[in-house]
């Protein structure tokens, strides 16, 4: 798989086929991580899959097709997902590779939504939609790409005693990412909600402070925002 995500950024593949390699190898890799009975692996060699899954997120970056990033990220979410349902134990010792992946993810995904959003402005309802699967529209593809990514923080959040030394780092990660492009936020922020709650709720107040000690201020304000959000959506459970 390792083999496939590097081939998948060969540049001598058009990109229907690169599309194609990318797709094939994140099927193969999470169907080994996915089945620990079948196939044993020791945290080195998921790690090793795990960077596949890292090699097709950073080339979704370079994707200039919104289709093409589409497909890239589905890879890097069968592989990331796949590892942390089927590799749970192996994971925990690879944290600081998914907290990557992660972030490469977030960006790509932004990149995602920008081009959505630019098409929306310029383009008529008619002619929107070029470049993605049939009966498919951008915007779309923007919020399966975000839901997927929610999908992965709940998963990593978890395992809340393991997490809990790295989810001020996530959510450094993710916020400065955000501040970046504040304009990109408002359109994936209600179903990226589940996930980021879910990072937030295995913060004690220890972890909280560092979160405001890591980021700018840009930064701070939206995160104050959003857990403010998590506190009114959490506080008749008694959770926050």
């Amino acid at each position: 798989a390792k083999k496939a995500a590097a081939a998948a950024a060969a540049p001598s593949l058009e990109g229907d086929a690169r599309q194609q390699v990318a797709e094939r190898a994140g099927e193969v890799a999470a169907l080994i991580l996915s089945k620990p009975q079948a196939f044993a692996l020791d945290a080195r060699a998921v790690h090793a899959a795990l960077q596949a899954g890292i090699g097709f997120l950073l080339q979704a970056k370079k994707e200039k097709s919104p289709g093409g990033v589409r497909v890239l990220l589905a890879a890097g979410y069968s592989v990331l997902s796949a590892t942390l349902a089927g590799r749970p134990r192996e994971a925990t010792s690879v944290l600081p590779a998914i907290l990557q992946a992660v972030s490469l993810y977030l960006s790509a995904l932004l990149s995602l939504s920008s081009s959505a959003l630019l098409e929306a402005r310029l383009l008529p309802k008619e002619g929107r939609g070029g470049g993605e699967r049939k009966g498919e529209r951008k915007g779309d593809s923007v919020e399966e790409a975000a839901r997927d990514l929610s999908r992965l923080l709940e998963a990593i959040a978890a395992d809340r005693g393991r997490l809990s030394k790295y989810a001020p780092e996530l959510l450094s990660l993710m916020f400065r990412s955000l501040e970046t492009h504040p304009p990109l936020w408002a359109p994936i922020k209600a179903i990226l909600h589940p996930g980021v709650c879910a990072v937030i709720s295995s913060c004690g107040p220890h972890e909280l402070q560092q979160v405001h000690m890591l980021l700018p201020e840009g930064a701070r304000t939206l995160f104050a925002a959003a857990f403010h959000d998590y506190r009114r959506a959490f506080k008749y459970a008694g959770e926050a």
